[in-house]
């Protein structure tokens, strides 16, 4: 007996050791996202009053935003990968990669953005006919002296507050998941809408992934629901944007309760 639970006391001592190096190792590789992909601090640098809320399932995830300035125009996109971890977490590096590649031809276009993403996405993955990896994005360009916003997106809307009302603006309900299940021409051939938004000092953009709104809580188990986060963001919209960023946050833990978090939650706020 005193044998069995040395045994026993061993093997859980070798596995909680083997647990913290996974753990340990998965940090590192949460180090190395930060390095690669655009930053709260980065944001900031190009519109002070704006947020970043960034909560992956795990300790890595697939969520991640992108941001890249050039001459009078940003490039800002907020895009969500096919599952959270350290899957998702290595597809939002590639597509982070192959973002950068793109910002290296100077196509500031949204929609040809997310085209030209699709066609890198699409020779990494197309030999794989058993995993439907994908991408849901939202990409925005913001021409800081025209003062108007280009928006295309895959199943992601964008909201926007201008003279105190909430506007939203819908992306293609389509998504790269689309090419696997018929074929990469029919992606391409499909007609990406860029919204043109004009836009005036202190009107503020919001962007993010579905964790947020997907997210089970509240009294009845519901949806967090795009309504919901919608209303919150317009209630408080005129707190500077590190209130709200800590308000919707708030918000979304107590609304999740004692429920696990389903998914990765990215959202983006922007004071024009």
């Amino acid at each position: 007996m005193v044998n069995q639970e040395k045994i026993i006391k061993e093997n859980y001592e070798e596995l909680n050791h083997y647990h913290e190096k996974i753990n340990s190792s998965i940090r590192y590789a949460k180090s190395l996202q930060e390095r690669v992909f655009s930053s709260e601090e980065d944001l900031q640098s190009v519109f002070p009053d704006s947020f970043l809320l960034d909560m992956p399932k795990e300790i890595v995830g697939g969520d991640f935003f992108f941001l890249h300035k050039t001459n009078n125009k940003v490039v800002v996109c907020v895009a969500d990968c096919t599952g959270h971890g350290v899957t998702g977490a290595l597809l939002a590096v590639m597509g982070n990669n192959f973002l950068n590649v793109i910002m290296k031809e100077n196509e500031t276009n949204p929609a040809e953005i997310i085209k030209k993403l699709f066609n890198q996405w699409i020779v990494l993955f197309k030999k794989d006919q058993e995993h439907y990896d994908s991408m849901d994005l939202a990409v925005c360009t913001i021409h800081l002296d025209e003062k108007y916003i280009e928006f295309s997106a895959l199943l992601r809307p964008l909201l926007m507050v201008s003279n105190g009302q909430m506007n939203e603006y819908k992306g293609e309900q389509f998504s790269f998941a689309n090419s696997y299940l018929e074929s990469s021409d029919s992606f391409i051939q499909n007609e990406i809408q860029v919204h043109k938004i004009p836009y005036q000092t202190s009107d503020i953009i919001y962007l993010s992934t579905d964790g947020i709104c997907d997210q089970f809580g509240g009294e009845n188990q519901k949806k967090f629901s795009n309504k919901r986060v919608s209303k919150i963001l317009h209630d408080n919209y005129m707190l500077p944007s590190l209130e709200q960023k800590k308000y919707i946050k708030n918000a979304f833990l107590k609304w999740k309760g004692n429920n696990n978090q389903i998914d990765d939650v990215m959202l983006l706020g922007i004071n024009l």
